[in-house]
């Protein structure tokens, strides 16, 4: 069976060492960035995914909560 970089597939190495290379302007939207180099950096790519993802405020959480503790109180 033909290893990924048989195929033609970087190896997680050779990706972070072309990504860590590759230049963008400062003032790229990281999501429009990713968009268009998904396919050059795919391993990169899933892990970015899973960072961007995460919320990055707890604002719009503790606002639910704060809401269901006025409708769910004890009278």
């Amino acid at each position: 069976m033909p290893t990924a970089q048989e195929q033609g597939q970087l190896s997680i190495k050779e990706e972070f060492g072309s990504y860590i290379t590759t230049t963008s302007q400062v003032d790229a939207n990281v999501l429009t960035f990713w968009e268009l180099e998904c396919a050059r950096f795919p391993m990169i790519y899933r892990i970015a995914m899973d960072y961007l993802l995460v919320q990055p405020s707890s604002v719009p959480c503790e606002h639910i909560f704060s809401s269901s503790t006025e409708t769910n109180t004890k009278k």
